[in-house]
């Protein structure tokens, strides 16, 4: 029951401490403030509860990517996954961190797509950019980002609720 509690918290918008003396922010795929869209994207929403504030934002074109500048130790990249998932290269802080896959037989919402080693405190920035292969059918699908912070208080919570979305 902890775990579902926890779950309830988490989409609720509200933050969460993952260890003694630290937040967690979400970070959800339309908020403008804090995510840099590079490339063609289009914010799809959702009628059914399974997305993180009801929208997905997906990217066909070789080379979109979306960046998340943040204050912290680790950073999750949550997304869809499903039959028309690609592959991403993922970057923090400018180098190479990983690959990671949107791709499922089945579809998988809120799917954890990528979790970062621990990082220095500080400012770190994370880059998903969608593998070049040359098939716009295939997408990254982003839904959120969840990092934990560094300054050893509570996190903020980020949502599109407050309107401000320029892409």
């Amino acid at each position: 029951w902890l775990a579902a509690a926890l779950a309830a918290v988490l989409l609720a918008g509200l933050t969460v401490a993952w260890a003694a003396g630290t937040g967690s922010s979400i970070v959800d795929n339309l908020d403008s403030e804090e995510l840099e869209y590079a490339g063609r994207w289009s914010h799809t929403e959702w009628s059914d509860s399974g997305y993180y504030a009801g929208y997905v934002s997906a990217a066909g074109e070789d080379g979109a990517s979306v960046a998340l500048t943040f204050q912290g130790t680790n950073v999750e990249l949550y997304g869809l996954k499903n039959s028309s998932g690609a592959e991403c290269e993922i970057e923090i802080d400018g180098a190479a961190a990983g690959s990671a896959s949107f791709y499922a037989d089945t579809v998988q919402k809120q799917a954890k797509i990528f979790a970062s080693e621990t990082l220095a405190p500080g400012e770190h920035t994370i880059k998903v950019i969608k593998k070049a292969d040359g098939a716009s059918e295939k997408k990254i699908l982003v839904d959120f980002f969840r990092y934990i912070s560094s300054d050893g208080g509570q996190a903020g919570t980020t949502g599109n609720e407050n309107g401000l979305l320029t892409y």
